[in-house]
């Protein structure tokens, strides 16, 4: 992808992640070396208490997904403290971010880097607002290729201080990235976690931040949850813990939900078939009318494929294996 990329849209380093639809934390990255070296800072800049532009999770929910730093400060790149702290010391000029979302969904990022002093132009703007949704589509097919085998018949757990891994156990080794070993870099996914976690604890997240958690497939391709949350010892505040098990079902359904691109209103029909209402306890609930929530529900099963309330909940919660999404 980022060579035939780089031919309409020259540029020098590339970030590419895929994320969790729901809370919008990486998934999983790729990131050229120059990147790689700066990991820390860049994501102290996405988490971090000051105001940044074009961070990751404003995109996602922006009118428009695909901006550059030039066009986010007017030109004046010391206005953003990423440029200030992390860029321009390497000798970056602009970046170019997208979120790669499909029919309003963020499947993952992709952020592209120039040395030097030329920026990104409009028209090289409006092609990556035009390969995002494609990319995003690939990274959204990546994601719903779950089963239901077990993740080594265990839960997983990691001790983390200081974004460094103190222990571990359990079945780690699923888990995509660098092995988990005591004294270790956590990968990328799951420091984004910690990251979250450490913005709720300080205030810095807003009011509508997701939680700090993820969905990742395993190697294995099961469907795993990682949770984030800090241990009280008697100092007041101990070490963060990760805790990673085999989605449960609930967790399971509204991931795949979002895989088959249903819309808002869709997805909260379905969910309430999942939890067994009846067609007039929907209504009550959601405040519509008995048609409309027919006609939601006419679409969701023409998107997942199947022809009753029963099979829903049989593809989405009980299946062994998901069906291909479409």
């Amino acid at each position: 992808m980022f060579q035939t990329l780089r031919q309409v849209v020259p540029f020098d380093a590339a970030f590419m992640a895929g994320s969790d639809p729901e809370t919008l934390l990486f998934t999983s990255a790729f990131a050229d070396d120059v990147l790689e070296e700066s990991r820390s800072l860049f994501l102290d800049s996405e988490f971090g208490a000051h105001p940044e532009v074009n961070r990751f999770v404003d995109l996602a929910r922006a009118r428009d997904p695909v901006a550059s730093l030039d066009d986010a400060t007017g030109g004046e790149r010391a206005a953003s403290s990423r440029w200030r702290e992390i860029m321009g010391p390497l000798g970056m000029g602009d970046e170019l971010r997208g979120a790669l979302r499909v029919n309003g969904t963020t499947w993952g990022f992709l952020c592209l880097h120039r040395f030097g002093a030329t920026g990104f132009s409009t028209s090289e703007t409006a092609v990556l607002r035009k390969v995002a949704p494609h990319a995003g589509e690939v990274l959204r097919r990546v994601a719903v290729a779950v089963t239901d085998a077990p993740m080594g018949g265990a839960e997983a757990v990691i001790l983390v201080a200081d974004h460094v891994v103190l222990a571990v156990g359990g079945a780690v080794e699923e888990i995509e990235g660098d092995p988990l070993v005591a004294g270790g870099q956590l990968p990328l996914p799951l420091d984004s976690v910690v990251r979250r976690l450490e913005a709720i604890e300080t205030g810095d997240a807003g009011l509508d931040t997701p939680p700090a958690a993820i969905r990742i497939v395993t190697r294995s391709g099961t469907l795993v949850t990682v949770h984030a949350a800090r241990l009280h010892d008697a100092s007041g505040s101990g070490p963060i813990v990760l805790t990673i098990a085999p989605a449960a079902p609930a967790e399971r359904s509204s991931h795949l939900l979002a895989a088959y691109g249903l819309t808002t209103a869709q997805c909260r029909v379905a969910k309430l078939v999942l939890q067994g209402r009846q067609t007039g306890e929907i209504v009550v609930d959601l405040r519509i009318s008995a048609h409309t929530v027919q006609d939601h529900l006419k679409v969701v099963f023409d998107k997942v494929g199947v022809r009753s309330r029963r099979e829903l909940v049989s593809a989405l919660m009980h299946s062994s294996q998901s069906k291909a999404v479409q």
